[in-house]
């Protein structure tokens, strides 16, 4: 499954001014877990900073019905 989010600031003190998350997802183990990488794309309000890229690898187990764990590296 694919994913993706986009959002943009005009605020006074945004992290970024800027920035759009892509990705994809395995589902895996009966169709509950979940392994995914993911880009993210961030443009600070500092003219001064670069660009940031940033990737994540991560795995959501599904422990129950209502209880997910989702540890990741980026």
């Amino acid at each position: 499954m694919a994913f993706a989010r986009a959002g943009w600031s005009e605020g006074d003190a945004p992290i970024y001014n800027k920035s759009v998350t892509v990705g994809v997802g395995r589902l895996i183990r009966q169709w509950s877990d979940v392994f995914g990488v993911g880009v993210n794309w961030g443009d600070p309000p500092d003219d001064s900073l670069p660009e940031q890229w940033t990737t994540e690898v991560f795995y959501r187990m599904q422990l129950s019905q209502n209880l997910q764990i989702t540890p990741g590296v980026q």
